[in-house]
């Protein structure tokens, strides 16, 4: 169910920006009446012909995902035992590792980590963030986000949850050979 909420939310938003975008452009032309009637036809149209191409690939790309990955922002915390330093250090080296990161910035004064992802077919890249957050007892947390670069995408076809999911797993699995790794949701 809310796989088709969030369709029905995208395309109906979809309908509304290129109707009204139409509808002024019409009215400019054809009159006031005759450019809402062109604006609302073409709206809808519009709207069902995108329906039409992005909802079977949407579903082909995240149908084994779980409901949390439709979601566009994506994020994840979890804890390490161990030296801040080393851990940070550490996940800065796991991040270069990556195929699908074009560019990092460390900044160990405010404790994060950001990279941007390369392009892709299904998106215009990504920034994955990592902060740092000491605790007590030499406990490290880490939030990693995810975020499409083009602050208007509407659908990501599950990128994000996949680089929050390939992040997490690489880093965990680095920590926990030394068994000091746990994920907290």
């Amino acid at each position: 169910m809310a796989r088709v909420k969030k369709y029905i939310s995208i395309f109906f938003k979809i309908g509304i920006i290129t109707g009204l975008l139409f509808g002024l452009l019409m009215s400019l032309k054809i009159g006031l009446g005759p450019g809402i009637e062109a604006g609302i036809m073409f709206g809808i149209r519009f709207s069902i012909m995108m329906a039409i191409i992005f909802i079977p690939i949407d579903y082909f790309l995240t149908r084994k995902l779980p409901n949390e990955a439709l979601d566009i922002h994506q994020n994840r915390e979890f804890h390490i035992k161990g030296d801040f330093n080393k851990i940070f250090d550490d996940c800065v080296d796991t991040i270069n590792k990556f195929d699908f990161i074009q560019s990092i910035i460390t900044s160990k004064n405010i404790n994060s980590i950001s990279a941007r992802t390369k392009k892709s077919n299904s998106s215009f890249g990504e920034e994955v963030t990592l902060k740092f957050i000491p605790l007590k007892n030499g406990i490290v947390q880490i939030n990693i986000t995810s975020n499409p670069i083009f602050k208007y995408t509407l659908l990501d076809f599950g990128k994000n949850f996949r680089n929050i999911d390939n992040v997490t797993k690489v880093i965990l699995n680095k920590f926990k050979s030394i068994n000091n790794a746990t994920l907290t949701e």
